[in-house]
């Protein structure tokens, strides 16, 4: 297991996009149990979950990411969407 954070980042953002959402999911949980905080793999867990058709769950995420990070654009989007 890589502590390299930007290489774990690097891995998920890979397995998701490539669909592997169940893997990809796994991962980013195991990032963020190590980087509660992370930003970014909170708003890529919640873009997996919503792909999974899970909303009420990656509204959760998109909802921390705009506390910890308020200027990250992405995530205004989707809690827009709400």
């Amino acid at each position: 297991k890589p502590d390299f954070l930007p290489a774990r980042i690097n891995l998920v953002s890979t397995l998701f996009i490539s669909g592997h959402f169940d893997e990809a999911l796994a991962g980013g949980q195991a990032v963020l149990k190590d980087n509660p905080n992370e930003y970014r793999m909170l708003y890529i867990v919640g873009e997996i979950l919503l792909r999974k058709g899970d909303k009420e769950n990656a509204n959760k995420y998109f909802s921390k990411v705009s506390k910890i990070a308020p200027d990250f654009k992405q995530v205004r989007k989707h809690l827009s969407e709400q």
